[in-house]
């Protein structure tokens, strides 16, 4: 049995620019991951087959069947393109929140595309399986290549960006179980163009920029504002949401702050999903 990790993706800045024609947005973002998120194991099998568990397994199940979620749609577009005959059974454990602002399904996909390529022993080159992602999502790419990086057009154009001093930055996310949908929430977008993120490293980006969908987002769920202000304190780096909601983070320089806000949080929201890790 194989298993890969699929961590959650965090924007730590998330600038939407302008809708395009065919309704996608031009997007400007910085984006990285935690050490906190799903796993997906497989093992080769004679057909394609998947079961979920996991926390939040069951509601997934209920928003999706199996044969739509997208890890079945990856696997069997990854089937088709290489001409695969063989299958294999693939086990989701989902632990992050559905519809959270954190990429869970992209991370998902991404995670079995490279489990079925080890399963399959495909000779991919890298740039076959970012199509492969493209197709099917357009955060798929970015979750693929794994690593903070910052991303324009509507997510898939990467640029090399400094990311040093981020591997030393824990983080808190705090998601209130509220499912925002990414269409709602860019249909109350303001339209106003954020600009573009040009301030220097990840982590200079990340501090001068914004998430120019929190108001929209506060506006179909207003207890973000709740979230966004109660991790807004002297000891942390910066507080924000992440996508497109409902999920906020705040960044610490140390576990022991990090910590003391996870306390804080869990005493002040008893019933929200709430993890400390660190960016990876």
């Amino acid at each position: 049995m194989i298993e890969i990790f699929a961590p959650a993706k965090i924007n730590l800045a998330l600038h939407v620019r302008a809708k395009r024609d065919d309704g996608y947005h031009e997007l400007d973002t910085i984006f990285a991951f935690a050490n906190i998120g799903d796993k997906i194991s497989g093992q080769l099998s004679s057909k394609l087959s998947m079961e979920v568990h996991g926390p939040f397994g069951p509601e997934l199940m209920q928003i999706t069947s199996t044969e739509d979620n997208l890890i079945m749609r990856a696997a069997r577009k990854l089937r088709e393109k290489y001409n695969i005959s063989l299958g294999a059974d693939i086990i989701l454990e989902k632990a992050l929140p559905i519809g959270a602002g954190i990429g869970g399904g992209s991370a998902d996909a991404a995670a079995a595309i490279k489990l079925l390529v080890k399963i399959w022993n495909i000779d991919a080159k890298d740039t076959d399986l970012l199509d492969v992602g493209a197709s099917l999502g357009a955060d798929i790419p970015i979750c693929l290549k794994g690593q903070a990086c910052r991303a324009t057009g509507i997510g898939d154009i990467f640029h090399d960006v400094d990311i040093s001093g981020l591997h030393e930055i824990h983080i808190l996310l705090v998601n209130p179980l509220i499912h925002l949908a990414t269409q709602h929430v860019f249909a109350n977008w303001d339209g106003k163009d954020a600009g573009a993120l040009i301030y220097g490293s990840a982590y200079e980006n990340a501090q001068r920029g914004c998430n120019n969908l929190t108001p929209a987002a506060i506006k179909l769920c207003p207890i973000i504002n709740d979230i966004l202000n109660s991790l807004n304190n002297r000891d942390n780096i910066l507080t924000r949401m992440s996508g497109s909601g409902a999920t906020c983070f705040g960044l610490y320089h140390d576990f022991e702050s990090c910590d003391a806000a996870r306390i804080m949080m869990e005493q002040k929201f008893p019933n929200m999903w709430i993890r400390a890790g660190k960016i990876i």
